[in-house]
Order: structure tokens, then C-alpha cells, then sequence
């Protein structure tokens, strides 16, 4: 009698666990490493970088004649990011005409920051672009997004990120704990931003082009 009360009371135990772990794991949220961690991780063999969420097999985007028409200047917007987007992609960056790369860039910035904060941005290849895209806001006005941007290259790496992935996340690993709270606080500033970044990247775009290309 007293094995089968111990059988009994190994079980519900048994049970009790995997219950309690049934219901954790479906109340934990999934939680992403900082960019600084990921990169140790990546660096030590245990974590691979995320593939790009583009795929050759997309259908093609909208043609610049196309785009054009479009009337409403946030969906143009979204129109020629995922234009320039796909191209950079399947064609690489380096064909972007001008104006295409000041859209790529501006476009870039605005989706990894919104999406990961500057850490992601500098983190990921994004982050080759930063100093490039600090000319690019400033062609189009953007005072807003350029002072935080000019701030967060300042913060975390004096001024001159490096164009080199790797080199930058050498530079990434440098800083210490307070001025990543600081670059926090920029994220917080650039969620908030009230400067209508896609107007004034459309009203750029519609100054400088000619005819149906951007070239």
C-alpha cells in the first residue's frame, strides 16, 4: 500500500510540473537579446544572424510611373521603400540611383530604429548607412530626425561609426552601461518624433526626379 501512495504522489507531482510549465510557457513572452548580446552570441558560435525577412520570390513593387500617381503621401511613401527595398535586395544597393539610395537610407533608419531601436540599427548592416543618412536628413529637412540620429553616432561611437560591421560591433562593445541607458532614451525621443518624415522624403523625391525614373 504505501509503494502505491509513493507512485501516486510521484505522478501528481509530475503532472503538477508540466502543468506549471505548460502555463509559463504560454504566459512568457519571447525576448530578444540586445544587440550587444546577440553579437557575443553570434561571435561564439551560438546564435546565427536573423536572414533577411526580403525574398527574391516577392512580387515585383509598384514602377516608379505607378508610384507617382499615387496621391495620398504616406502610402507613396510606403510604395517607394518597398521599391528601392526590393531592388537593394535582389539587385544590391550599389545600383540605387541617388535618389533611390536617399529613400533606402531614410527608409532603413526609420524601420530599424522603430523597430529595435538605434542599438539595432547600428548592430545590423543598417548601420553602415548611418553617416550617409545623416546627409540624406539633412537634404530633405528632417532637423529632427538628424539631431538624434548626429546624438546617438555621437554617444556610441564619438562620431565616426565604422563602416565595417564587424569593426562596429567591436566599437558596440566598448561602451558601458550608461550611455546605452542614454541611447535608450534617444529610441524613446525618435518613437515620439512628430516631424513627418515620409512628407518630406516625398516632397524631396517629387522636386529632384524627372519623368519616370529617379535616376
Amino acid at each position: 500500500m504505501s509503494s502505491t501512495i509513493y507512485l501516486l504522489v510521484i505522478a501528481l507531482f509530475v503532472i503538477a510540473l508540466l502543468g506549471l510549465f505548460v502555463w509559463f510557457s504560454r504566459r512568457r513572452k519571447p525576448t530578444i537579446a540586445p544587440a550587444h548580446e546577440l553579437q557575443a552570441l553570434i561571435k561564439a558560435g551560438k546564435a546565427v544572424p536573423v536572414k533577411s525577412r526580403h525574398s527574391p520570390e516577392w512580387p515585383a513593387p509598384l514602377p516608379w510611373s505607378e508610384i507617382k500617381q499615387i496621391t495620398d503621401p504616406y502610402q507613396r511613401y510606403l510604395k517607394m521603400g518597398e521599391l528601392v527595398t526590393y531592388k537593394a535586395v535582389n539587385e544590391g544597393d550599389a545600383t540605387l540611383a541617388p535618389l533611390e539610395r536617399l529613400i533606402y537610407q531614410v527608409w532603413v533608419l526609420e524601420s530599424e530604429v522603430n523597430n529595435g531601436g538605434f542599438d539595432q540599427y547600428f548592430f545590423n548592416s543598417s548601420g553602415d548607412l548611418a553617416l550617409d543618412t545623416l546627409v540624406d536628413l539633412t537634404a530633405i529637412g528632417a532637423e529632427e530626425a538628424h539631431g538624434l540620429l548626429r546624438e546617438a553616432v555621437a554617444l556610441m561611437f564619438e562620431g565616426a561609426p565604422a563602416r565595417q560591421r564587424e569593426r562596429r560591433w567591436e566599437q558596440m562593445e566598448a561602451v558601458d552601461e550608461t550611455k546605452r541607458a542614454e541611447l535608450e532614451g534617444l529610441d524613446t525621443r525618435f518613437f515620439a518624433l512628430q516631424e513627418p518624415i515620409y512628407q518630406l522624403v516625398v516632397d524631396y523625391v517629387t522636386s529632384h526626379q524627372a519623368g519616370d525614373d529617379v535616376a
